[in-house]
């Protein structure tokens, strides 16, 4: 029989997981692969969203034995959720009850009031992990009006004010790449409370099947009714950060060369429609592709020539390492914590942000020299299992929570 809502609020548990964002997408698979990767014998609950976005997803947990908790605050603007009263009062139940809570931050400005929470909570073993830290650079990267470029300060100013108050709340902070641990100290600097430190994400190493023409099959059946030599493909979602624009400017460059090559987007989001219309504009409906978000990745990844990720800015782009494990070759911007999984002509291809140019060159090179390619793809296959397996990711996480209680018993009169 499911406990009531109360009881499971009131029961103890050795780890509390807390995620604010109402998709699916790095975060979630970095959740996933944590619970796998821990001792089946710690009782682990998650805080997350209750909208349609997660439904499927808090069904799979639930059904692995996760308890999930649907309350965590809104993250509009980064402050909403400090008006959610009830809610907050219910987070600081649960967080009594909790051995641990970590808070995984999707954005610069996410989990400040229930950080709050865990404060008000007197629980003193409270960690985060920055998923993208390297958002505080991109901040003000659109020119506004004046009028609405003050309202933007404002709230700028307001959103790191009380991050820096909800930091002292915090004994760790975990950065996904050293390059996000760079721009958090730039932004916050490091007084010593709390501890920062540096765990890269990991994913699950799966078998690759030897033999691809089933996956190459499967993937060219999401390619409309024409036959294609080459698939490029990228799995992002459909927002700014992700440069699919970008990729839109590089594919006539890329199809001068090699016309028989589409391109399959593989996510969603809110620029769908825009990217849409710019690429029946630009006369690429029968090469680009917009699949949605799929639940078939690895085979996807396993079927397709090149993996292309033309992000502005990331935090350690699951998305690539997933490319990397499946055996696919990949082209990806020098930024942030991709520079730290992609070693330039040694486990793939770097190029300039915002450079379609540079990007459509990068895919070129690599489709007219298949034996390179097949070299890349196995050293990046090497670097995965060695560097960023989720059992080591695992480990990290579990050694930081040891470091945490034991600093609270010592605390603890």
């Amino acid at each position: 029989m499911k406990a009531s809502a109360n009881e499971q609020s009131t029961r103890q548990f050795d780890l509390i997981l807390y995620f604010e964002g109402r998709a699916t997408g790095g975060v979630t698979g970095v959740l996933d692969g944590l619970r796998h990767a821990l001792p089946a014998a710690m009782s682990i609950g998650t805080v997350c969203s209750s909208g349609a976005g997660l439904q499927e997803w808090r069904t799979t947990i639930e059904m692995e034995g996760c308890t999930v908790f649907p309350l965590a605050l809104h993250n509009h603007a980064g402050l909403l959720g400090w008006f959610e009263v009830f809610r907050m009062m219910s987070l600081v139940r649960i967080f009594r009850h909790a051995r641990i809570v970590h808070f995984h931050q999707h954005t610069s400005f996410s989990c400040l009031p229930a950080i709050a929470c865990g404060w008000i909570a007197c629980n003193r073993a409270l960690i985060s992990t920055e998923h993208y830290a390297a958002q505080l650079k991109f901040l003000r990267r659109r020119n506004l009006p004046f009028l609405l470029g003050w309202i933007r300060e404002l709230r700028i100013h307001v959103q790191t004010r009380m991050k820096k108050l909800t930091l002292h709340a915090l004994q760790t902070v975990v950065l996904v790449s050293h390059a996000n641990l760079e721009t958090f100290q730039s932004v916050f600097g490091n007084a010593g409370q709390p501890r920062l430190t540096v765990i890269p994400n990991g994913i699950p190493i799966r078998a690759t099947d030897p033999d691809r023409s089933r996956a190459r099959q499967h993937v060219r059946s999401l390619c409309g009714a024409g036959s294609f030599e080459h698939i490029v493909i990228t799995v992002a979602a459909l927002n700014n950060q992700k440069g699919h624009v970008i990729l839109l400017q590089a594919a006539p460059l890329v199809l001068a060369h090699y016309p028989s090559t589409a391109f399959l987007c593989i996510g969603d989001g809110h620029l769908r429609s825009f990217l849409e219309q710019s690429r029946d504009s630009s006369g690429l409906k029968e090469k680009v592709f917009f699949a949605g978000i799929r639940r078939d990745i690895p085979r996807l990844l396993e079927g397709a020539d090149l993996f292309v990720l033309p992000s502005l800015f990331e935090g350690m782009p699951l998305s690539v390492l997933e490319a990397m494990a499946a055996g696919c070759t990949v082209v990806a911007t020098a930024v942030d914590g991709t520079r730290e999984v992609v070693l330039h002509e040694t486990t793939g291809l770097l190029v300039p942000a915002g450079d379609p140019k540079a990007l459509a060159e990068s895919i070129v090179r690599l489709l007219g020299n298949p034996s390179y390619c097949a070299r890349l793809a196995r050293a990046a296959r090497h670097r995965v299992e060695s560097e960023f397996a989720v059992q080591t990711m695992g480990f990290r996480y579990l050694r930081v929570y040891e470091d945490l209680l034991a600093g609270k018993e010592e605390r603890t009169p």
